[in-house]
């Protein structure tokens, strides 16, 4: 039996075991893509109007947030630029509430209350992306093996793809929608032309997405790009013990010290210690919407001395090796905003050809099976 052969049986079969998981991963990933421009747009709260005064003493703003929520432990702090509003989050157990402040005078501009039971679309359809709404310890791997399925159906369609021998004729029957558009030629043009064009960005973001979905994959990618080495674990360190019940330090006197390292950074966002052993988590991003251009720095709740973490996450992203590099920025590529809103586009219609793949791969196999091929 020859290659192509064998691939198209592959694919054939793949298609069919994993075509549900594909399409359900593929279009809640396409509309989730989006939700921080959805969330600017619902959320006018989120925006003030810039002026040249400075911010209030964040501990200032964090007490006015406690008096508006009633609760005296905030979780986390979000401070933004100069047009954007501070946002205090109280988590518990059971729900999460984020107080929206203009930076300028304090006024409160939104409280947003979230219960467990509460319906969020974009967390329905980040359940689904990861797990099928399934329980984590099932949904997770049949997600991750039918991403790993689907990287290999990509890889076989290609072999399919491929012409015995090139010229302009066969090439250009290839890459184009064959006129008139007869039914069955359509859906045949769908799979394989929008398949190719696609082809690229479909298996950046399965390779991606793997590096989250299977720890011995992002295991194997680090060793081979570091030469090696074994990625570490993300972890978080402790504060010295000798100072437990004592205050901790002033979050005004944190915010002063990150502003002068990093004056120019878009966002600062200060997760507060939930005990005495806790740090403080600090996360300064460099460049709006990027998740890689970031550093993530730990200090001593009681001295502000800074701690050192674990694993490719933790510490100033300009420090890392370009292995760390190449996993701190995998959300990135993901979600293809390494790029900008251009990639974005991109990986949005690469997830929309992919969740179209199944469907059109069905049709034209079921086609064939009456068909008797």
């Amino acid at each position: 039996m020859s290659i192509k052969k064998i691939c198209r049986k592959l694919h054939s079969w793949i298609g069919l075991v994993t075509g549900i998981i594909v399409f359900v991963v593929s279009m809640t990933g396409a509309l989730y893509l989006f939700k921080d421009e959805v969330s600017t747009i619902t959320k006018p709260w989120k925006k003030v109007t810039s002026q040249k005064e400075s911010f209030l003493e964040v501990s200032q703003l964090v007490k006015i947030a406690n008096k508006a929520e009633g609760n005296t432990h905030p979780s986390a702090i979000t401070i933004g630029q100069k047009d954007e509003s501070i946002w205090i989050d109280y988590f518990t157990e059971s729900s999460k509430s984020t107080v929206f402040l203009n930076p300028y005078n304090g006024n409160v501009l939104h409280i947003e209350r979230k219960s467990d039971h509460d319906f969020d679309f974009f967390q329905f359809l980040m359940d689904g992306h990861l797990r099928l709404w399934l329980p984590s310890e099932i949904g997770k791997p049949l997600v991750s093996y039918g991403v790993l399925l689907f990287f290999l159906a990509l890889l076989t369609g290609l072999v399919i793809w491929l012409p015995k021998r090139f010229n302009k004729k066969i090439l250009k029957s290839r890459l184009i929608f064959h006129h008139p558009f007869k039914p069955r030629r359509f859906i045949f043009d769908l799979h394989n032309v929008l398949g190719f064009y696609m082809l690229l960005p479909m298996i950046t973001v399965s390779l991606t997405g793997l590096i989250f979905g299977l720890d011995w994959f992002s295991q194997g990618i680090y060793k081979i790009v570091s030469g090696g080495n074994t990625l570490e674990a993300y972890t978080i360190p402790a504060s010295d013990s000798i100072n437990v019940g004592k205050s901790p330090a002033s979050i005004d006197l944190l915010q002063d010290k990150i502003q002068k390292e990093s004056p120019y950074a878009v966002q600062y966002y200060y997760s507060l210690p939930s005990d005495s052993l806790a740090p403080y988590r600090v996360s300064i991003v460099h460049e709006e919407g990027s998740y890689y251009k970031q550093d993530n720095l730990f200090f001593n709740q009681y001295s502000l001395k800074e701690l050192k973490g674990s694993g490719p996450y933790a510490g100033r992203y300009q420090d890392g090796t370009f292995a760390d590099k190449l996993i701190h920025a995998s959300l990135d590529i993901h979600e293809g905003i390494i790029l900008g809103i251009f990639g974005k586009l991109i990986m949005f219609m690469a997830s929309l050809t992919a969740a179209s793949l199944p469907i059109t791969g069905y049709l034209l196999w079921r086609k064939n099976k009456r068909e008797g091929r």
